[in-house]
Formats: structure tokens, C-alpha cells, sequence
């Protein structure tokens, strides 16, 4: 609990709401966390020569004091993340803003401190051998208070890195529709999409280098290709004309490319039976659905090694950071081994898309048995049981049933016959 004082210059009370952080937790925390200074309050640190504003949120005015509690410095409006020292200080006392100001204090002035339960006693403010334990709490406070603003910045490219996979999973599912699902168009789309992450600057130079680092980055990412699987694939394909670029068909001259696939037009006028292999309708089949695991690199120094180990599900019961018992990364395995060693973070993200073409990617397709259950940062379940109604739909209206065009109590539309 911090000590009630007021302090005083010749008698006359500056300040009669102030503090003194007398222990080490107190001097530790100072006024982070803690609402703006009044202009009647205060906080007197002893044994302090250096004050660091990492997290306040409001500026200070700040007055060293020597020994013998005179002035030795004076500093107003000292901002928020700044640093501060006075070599002869012995204590500093924070003030409110525009303080030194109003009270016009100058170097020289002598200050003292009263307690407040005994105003009469005055008590002038001394050196002891605990000068100097400023700086030992700071050298305590700074790497915690470093880690953490690294952290927040690293947490923030994160997300921005995020939003742009989202965006290029989009591309990247559209590419596929146009394509027939071939993942090599896949990956051309995913680095269309992830170019403005590695480039840096305006001129066509610089977005060639950035869209071949997106390439290269596009080329590392893990697709999987969720719907459709290789039961619809068993299901519904069937021969018919693929579009010229299709590597899959057979090209025979002026007759068209001719090949195997899902077909995708009409599937108004297709019938809805649920397929016997992979219980999707043909219409769910043409639904391209991806999933995208891209491995964002770690820029921020320190906590780069720390994002690489951490472990979301703690399914090790160790560590999240590493370690022999537990915290082996964000993905087991080889891939969690390389993230570790390359320092990046797995970012996933899944895009659903109508095929435009026939699906011809057959050799891209999973089984439908490895999709129910999902990996993490995937749903894909289907389960047609659970969709169908308990209950029979009501029937139709009966179609002779003749319905009246007009109300017969409102008048009858006009006749336009005769207006020409």
C-alpha cells in the first residue's frame, strides 16, 4: 500500500494527494495501468534515476530530486514509450501534466515531503544505499515489456498475412474452377493472391520480384482439395467435350479436346440422386471446395522462435514453447520440424467455388473416409442422414385448382387494346 503525503516548498503545500512507491512492486508498476494524474496528486519514487514510459497511455511532468530533495532537473510533458534519466538524481517525482508550469518550479527550488496522517511533522526527503535500484528494476522490466510490444507487432502481421490468404484462396479456388481443378492453377491463383505480402514498392520491377517470392511461397503452401472427393469422382464422371487447355482430354482436331469428368453444366435439368459411393448429389460435387496451409514467415527477433514452437492444443501436455515433454510446434511432423528450423508460422484458410469447367484433377482428389474427421482449421463432414427431413414435406396444391388473377372487389385493369 502506498504512503499518503503532501509535499510542500517553504510551507506552502504543492501538492496534497501524492504517493510514495516504497516498495519494490510499487515502484515496479509506477502509474501503468493506473488513470491521468489529478493536478493535486502526485508520485515520489525514491532511489530513482531513470524513468521509462513503456505503456502509459498520458503523458508526465517529471522533477529530479538529489538527496537533499532540491531540484536538480526538470521535464515537462514527457510522452508515452519515452525514456528518461538524470545522472544526479537521487528520487523522481511524477506529476500531472503542465505542473512544473502552474507550481513554476525552477532548478534549485528545495522540496519536502509531510505524511499525511501527521501534517506537522515535516520529513526532508534523504539519500540511502538503495540509489540506483531504478535502473536494476528496469533491466528486471525490459525484457518483459520488449518481448511483449515484439509480440504485438508479430501478432499484427499475423493477421495481416491472414486477411491476404483469405483473399488469395478466393483467387486461388476461382483459378481452380476455370481449370478443371488442376492444382497447377491452383497455385498460380494462391500467388496471384499473396503478391502484395512480397512486394514492396510501385514500379513493374518490384511487382516481378514480389510475384516471384509469391511463387516460391505458393509452391512451399499445402492445398488439399476437399469436394470433390474420389468417391464423386467414382460416382459422376463421365465423357464428354473439355475446354482446349485441358492437358487431361484427348485432342482430335476440328472434333474438340474429349476426355473424363465431372460434368457441370446444366445441373438444373440433372438429376439430384444422392451417388452410391461418395452420398453427395452432382450438384454438391461440382462445389470446388480447397483448404490452403501457408507458412507465413517470422520477422519479429525473439518471439520469431517463440510463434515457431508454439503448440495451440498443447496435445504434448508440455511446454508450449518446445521442450522434450510437449510444445513441438503448430504442426506435428516433418512440416512442424521446418517451421521450427525456418522459423514460420502455419496459416490455413478454405475457399468454396462452383466449378466452371468439368473437374478433371482426378489424381487431386482425397478420399471421402480421411475428410470425416477434420484436421485442424477444417469442417468438412457431410452427413446426408442428418439433412433429410424427419417428417414427410406437406403436398403440393392441387394444379386444376384454378386461382382468380384479380380480386373481384378491386376494379378491373385498364383496356389498352384500342390505343394505337
Amino acid at each position: 500500500m502506498r504512503t499518503s503525503i503532501a509535499i510542500t516548498r517553504n510551507r506552502e503545500i504543492l501538492w496534497s494527494q501524492a504517493n510514495i512507491a516504497s516498495s519494490f512492486f510499487q515502484r515496479l508498476r509506477g502509474l501503468l495501468l493506473r488513470p491521468p494524474l489529478q493536478a493535486q496528486e502526485g508520485l515520489l519514487i525514491p532511489h530513482c534515476n531513470a524513468v521509462h514510459m513503456w505503456g502509459m497511455r498520458h503523458a508526465i511532468d517529471l522533477v529530479w530530486l538529489d538527496g537533499d530533495g532540491i531540484i536538480v532537473g526538470l521535464q515537462a510533458e514527457l510522452r508515452p514509450w519515452a525514456f528518461a534519466r538524470c545522472a544526479r538524481a537521487r528520487s523522481a517525482l511524477e506529476l500531472a501534466p503542465s505542473s512544473i508550469a502552474r507550481q513554476r518550479l525552477q532548478i534549485g527550488q528545495q522540496l519536502h515531503w509531510v505524511a499525511a496522517h501527521s501534517p506537522g511533522q515535516a520529513q526532508q526527503i534523504v539519500a540511502t544505499p538503495e540509489a540506483g535500484a531504478g535502473a536494476v528494476e528496469f533491466l528486471i522490466a525490459a525484457p518483459a515489456v520488449l518481448l511483449l510490444f515484439l509480440g504485438t507487432l508479430q501478432t499484427s502481421l499475423l493477421y495481416q498475412a491472414r486477411l491476404q490468404l483469405e483473399v488469395a484462396t478466393q483467387d486461388a479456388a476461382r483459378a481452380g474452377a476455370l481449370h478443371g481443378g488442376s492444382l497447377d492453377a491452383i497455385r498460380d491463383g494462391l500467388a496471384r493472391g499473396l503478391a502484395p505480402l512480397y512486394t514492396h514498392g510501385q514500379g513493374a520491377g518490384d511487382y516481378a520480384e514480389g510475384y516471384a517470392r509469391a511463387k516460391l511461397a505458393a509452391a512451399q503452401a499445402q492445398i488439399d482439395i476437399l469436394n470433390p472427393t474420389r468417391e464423386a469422382v467414382q460416382d459422376f464422371k463421365e465423357a464428354g467435350r473439355l475446354p482446349l487447355d485441358d492437358a487431361t482430354g484427348q485432342k482430335q482436331g476440328r472434333d474438340g479436346n474429349w476426355g473424363w469428368g465431372i460434368p457441370e453444366n446444366h445441373l438444373g435439368y440433372r438429376s439430384t440422386q444422392i451417388g452410391s459411393n461418395g452420398q453427395l448429389r452432382l450438384q454438391d460435387a461440382n462445389l470446388l471446395k480447397i483448404r490452403v496451409t501457408y507458412h507465413q514467415p517470422l520477422i519479429m527477433p525473439f518471439v520469431d522462435r517463440l510463434f515457431a514452437r508454439f503448440d495451440p492444443n498443447n496435445q504434448h501436455k508440455g511446454s508450449v514453447v518446445g521442450g522434450n515433454r510437449g510444445g513441438n510446434g503448430a504442426i506435428e511432423g516433418p512440416q512442424g520440424a521446418l517451421d521450427r528450423l525456418l522459423n514460420t508460422f502455419p496459416l490455413r484458410a478454405e475457399a468454396t467455388f462452383r466449378m466452371q469447367t468439368p473437374f478433371t484433377a482426378f489424381g487431386n482428389t482425397a478420399d471421402a473416409a480421411k475428410l470425416q474427421a477434420p484436421q485442424p482449421g477444417g469442417k468438412e463432414h457431410y452427413d446426408p442422414e442428418a439433412t433429410t427431413p424427419s417428417a414427410p414435406l406437406p403436398p403440393l396444391d392441387d394444379p386444376d385448382h384454378q386461382i382468380d388473377e384479380y380480386d373481384p372487389r378491386l376494379k378491373p385493369p385498364p383496356d389498352f387494346s384500342n390505343a394505337c
